[in-house]
């Protein structure tokens, strides 16, 4: 979460996070009712959804979109 924190805290909007996100190997699917979210530098087998980070919605693409 430490990079998302750092995503919500410099993106600009939700291209410059995808961009940024990509530079932090950091994998983000906006496709389905969930943001997907996946470390490519760990080893890490599944996505993990934005539910799952935060029960408050912190990493929704509605959160994101009203934080940056």
């Amino acid at each position: 979460s430490d990079r998302l924190e750092f995503l919500l805290k410099y993106s600009t909007n939700i291209e410059d996070f995808k961009n940024k996100a990509q530079k932090l190997n950091l994998y983000v699917d906006f496709s389905g009712k969930y943001i997907k979210y996946k470390l490519l530098d760990r080893e890490q087998k599944r996505n993990t959804r934005d539910s799952t980070l935060s029960q408050k919605g912190r990493y929704s693409l509605k959160n994101i979109e009203e934080r940056i």
